[in-house]
Parts: structure tokens; sequence; C-alpha cells
């Protein structure tokens, strides 16, 4: 199927949103993505390898994919639950940055604000966007089921939040915020080092949506696991010597921080094989962090 030498070793080495192996040939390595059912359709997925085709055309370093030898890059399997799609990545070399350093936050923000300016005249079209509907009330049908009816006061709780949040960005005017393709999940991982260049992976989450969402995603690791705050400043100094961000921006961002945080719970709902740890706790302490970066 792959123009590929002997495979040594295939082993899966992620589970999570989809399933991610590592296969291991005589001269080199590669990273096999297989989407889990139902989770993207073709064209979304087609929609994401053309996106990274174009980055890695205009010079920015990304994990693209492979063609095999009838020219596609998407394939499907055949799996118990029904049809999985598979594409075959270059591997990224080198590891995910632990933000030690000053400069390792500085050089990721950099490398962000590169994906931004040269995506700004991107013209990959798709209906995938990343706007009030996909990152709020979607991710409200999906926990509604689970917690309206179990845990009412939580329920109220987020509802109120998801309310006034879905209404806060209703209100802001569309031009105060710059737009254009997102990569959708720039935490801070989803890219490795090598000593001598940053390459990035994993556009699954890719859309058209809000600049300062891609942002904020940043921020919001940062601020819920790592605690901080420099890690933040290096990212977003160094983002801003490169592209120019209005102080409406800047303060948005900390809106679609809570913004993110409610679309993972419901993405932490979504893919769970078993609801085992879908408990009182589980949502108490999600809905605690979202009412805590809420934007007062």
């Amino acid at each position: 199927m792959y123009k590929l030498d002997s495979i040594e070793s295939c082993t899966l080495i992620c589970q999570g949103v989809n399933d991610s192996y590592k296969v291991v040939t005589a001269s080199g390595r590669y990273l096999l993505r297989v989407y889990r059912y139902q989770w993207r359709t073709l064209v979304e997925i087609e929609y994401e390898i053309a996106a990274v085709e174009y980055l890695s055309l205009m010079g920015v370093n990304v994990s693209v994919p492979l063609k095999d030898r009838m020219g596609n890059s998407v394939q499907q399997l055949s799996a118990p639950e029904g049809p999985r799609y598979a594409v075959l990545m270059s591997y990224a070399s080198g590891d995910e940055l632990a933000f030690s350093r000053h400069e390792d936050g500085a050089m990721y923000g950099r490398a962000v604000a590169k994906i931004h300016d040269i995506t700004d005249k991107m013209t990959v079209n798709h209906e995938r966007v990343l706007d009030g509907d996909y990152l709020i009330k979607k991710p409200m049908q999906v926990i509604s089921p689970l917690v309206e009816y179990r845990y009412p006061a939580l329920w109220e709780e987020l509802k109120n939040g998801a309310d006034k949040l879905f209404q806060r960005l209703k209100s802001i005017e569309p031009s105060q915020l710059k737009h254009g393709f997102c990569h959708g999940d720039l935490h801070g991982g989803n890219a490795h080092y090598d000593g001598s260049q940053l390459t990035f992976f994993d556009f699954d989450c890719c859309g058209y949506g809000y600049r300062a969402y891609d942002l904020a995603v940043f921020k919001w690791r940062a601020h819920l696991v790592d605690k901080l705050d420099m890690r933040w400043e290096s990212f977003i100094q160094a983002y801003t010597e490169h592209r120019t961000l209005t102080s409406q921006e800047l303060e948005a961002v900390d809106m679609f921080v809570a913004i993110r945080h409610l679309w993972i719970i419901a993405l932490q709902i979504d893919v769970a094989v078993a609801t085992g740890y879908l408990h009182e706790k589980f949502f108490a302490h999600h809905i605690g962090f979202l009412s805590s970066v809420m934007p007062k």
C-alpha cells in the first residue's frame, strides 16, 4: 500500500480521541493515526490534510501525511464497530517542550504567530467552523443528559455560565476579533522540539474560527494544569512581537479560556469508553474550575 521498507514494529502510543501508533521501519519512523468511529467524516479529514499540506508548502514544520501507491492519503479500515479512517504521517522528531525556560514559551509563541501569519491567506474552505455553536451549544447538548437531572445544582451553575459566555460572545462585533485558520489544540503540546526546530502535529481540532480562541487554549493549559503564569507571559510576549493584538482580543482570551474548558468537559464525556468515572466529583471539579475562570 505504501512505499515503505520492512516494518519492524507498530506500537500503540496514545489512545485518546483517536488511536496513534508509532510505526518503525528499517529506514525511519512514522505515526499512524486511526480516527475513532464516526468522529470525523472523510471530508473533514481531507480538510485537515489540505491545511497541513499548505502549511508544509509554506515552510512551517509540520507532520505531513504520506500518500500510498495510488496517491491516496486516507485509508478506510474495517473495524468491529464500523469503518474507521486512517492516515500515515511523518514522525515529528524530538519531545514536547517542558516550558521550564522563558525561551520555551517564546519559541512556541513565535511558531504559533507564524502559523497564523501564513494561514491568513489560506484558501482551503470547509464548513468546520469554531464558532459559538461548536464551542458552547454543542458541548452543552453532550453534557446535558449526564448532568441536568442527576446533579441539578451543578447543571444550573453550568447552564448559567454557558448562557453568559454565549451571550457575551454574541455581543462582540465580528470586526473586533481576528478570524482565520486555527489549530484548535495549541495547549503547549502537539509539537516536538529536536534541539533545532519545532514540529507541529495533531491538527484534528483545526477549523476556521477566532484567533483569540487559539491563543486561549495555551493559557487554559498553563492555568489549569501547570499554574505557571510565566509560561503564558513568555508565549504571548513572543506572539505579539510578530502579530498585533488589540485590547479587545486580549480581553477576549480570558472568555475563551472558560469556553475551552466547557468544550473539554463535553469532549471527555464524548470519548469516554466507559462512564464509570463520570460521577458527581468529576463534574463538580470541572464545573468548579470553569466558574473560577469565568470573566467577571
